[in-house]
């Protein structure tokens, strides 16, 4: 692994400490219920924010270090713009319609989601500068720190809090743009890529990778809407620690993906090392999550520690074996293999409501487990009705 690639994990492990501190403000503005609401911005922006990017922080990377064609580039930058702009609205919608009662919160969110095409930190790893993205995305976790840090000093409330950290966001999108040039510039031949034949390309993936993070992150929004934010509030509490440690298996996939000549034993060296160093840190949280979190209604339930560690080796077995199947092209198994993981997480759900089983935590964690577990289990079956002939690009 190089030097420059390095500074990945560097600015993952600085984003994750910024978060750990971001979010100790958090619960401390909004106590339980209003970590809640604010867990739901975060699961709702991850959603909209994967639909504007249309898949292209994953194999962009990777096509741009093939050298691929000018022309899909440019597609890919203004059809995320204008996916974000679309994006943007129906997350209004939903948050107006479904989450009355946090839609003064969820607004503030809006500068983040409608901004999201901004970011163009794939484009600097395809051209071999992940330092570049490392930086801006420590420039970044540093303003949302020391932005949601002086609302909690000024007894602000969590509609600030909450703004300043979308706005920290956004701005350092449009900096960075500006200082390293990335967007590139449009030529006759770029108008011959039609949307048609951009989402052609881009169609398995967008589904595949959509639909593993709708099925992550949907169980917040599920338990705000049926049991209230205070339940979401404590799931999201302990959810928060596998998606801050999940992120070194993440940024390993990141690395990887823009390789092309990565092999795979050095894809689960590398993903097997970091998931048991998060499943350690995972297991310690008895040392610091009361120090996190405070005293306003959180506490640490056993139950969902051990749920989530368990999840944070699932989850690396579905980056590991889902997302190597983009290493050799086989688009619509990869696209099969997420919506797959999405209808087994809903059909749980579906089965526990209509059961009318208790809606808590545990039982939500629980189900999300299973169906991510049952689905590596069916990769092969998945990966048989798909056959061989892949799209090769």
């Amino acid at each position: 692994m190089d030097r420059r690639s390095l500074w990945l994990y560097a600015a993952r492990f600085f984003q994750a400490a910024a978060g750990v501190a971001v979010h100790f403000f958090f619960a401390r503005i909004g106590g339980v219920s209003g970590y809640g609401t604010l867990s739901l911005f975060f699961s709702l922006s991850l959603i909209f924010n994967n639909l504007s990017d249309f898949g292209v922080s994953l194999n962009g990377p990777r096509l741009v270090a093939q050298g691929s064609r000018h022309s899909w580039l440019t597609a890919a930058v203004r059809w995320r713009n204008r996916l974000a702009w679309a994006s943007g609205l129906m997350y209004l919608l939903i948050a107006w319609i479904v989450y009355p009662g946090q839609f003064v919160v969820l607004l503030a969110g809006l500068p983040m989601i409608a901004g999201f095409s901004r970011q163009h930190d794939w484009i600097s790893r395809g051209l071999g500068r992940p330092d570049r993205a490392a930086l801006r995305q420590i420039i970044q976790s540093s303003g949302q720190l020391g932005g949601v840090a002086l609302v909690w000093w000024f007894n602000g409330g969590i509609f600030s809090a909450l703004l300043v950290y979308t706005l920290s966001a956004l701005l350092t999108y449009l900096v960075a743009n500006y200082r390293w040039q990335l967007i590139p510039k449009r030529s006759t031949a770029d108008e011959m890529l039609t949307f048609a034949s951009f989402s052609a390309i881009q169609w398995p993936v967008f589904a595949g990778f959509m639909a593993q993070h709708t099925s992550y992150m949907m169980t917040i929004p599920i338990l705000t809407f049926l049991a209230g934010s205070a339940v979401s509030g404590i799931y999201a509490s302990h959810f928060f620690l596998f998606t801050s440690l999940g992120t070194l298996s993440v940024i390993t996939m990141e690395v990887f993906m823009a390789r092309p000549a990565s092999t795979r034993m050095q894809y689960a060296l590398w993903m097997t090392l970091f998931t048991l160093a998060a499943t350690v840190l995972m297991l310690a949280a008895h040392w610091y999550f009361p120090l996190l979190f405070g005293t306003k209604g959180f506490q640490l339930e056993n139950s969902l520690l051990w749920l989530n560690a368990a999840l944070l080796w699932v989850h690396a077995g579905r980056l590991f074996w889902l997302n190597s199947l983009l290493f050799a092209h086989r688009l619509k198994t990869f696209g099969m293999a997420g919506i797959s993981g999405l209808l087994l997480h809903i059909a749980a759900w579906m089965l526990m409501v209509v059961s009318g089983s208790e809606v808590n935590p545990q039982t939500a964690l629980s189900l999300l487990l299973a169906a991510e577990a049952a689905n590596l289990l069916v990769l092969p079956i998945i990966k048989k009705l798909t056959g061989n002939h892949e799209r090769v690009l």
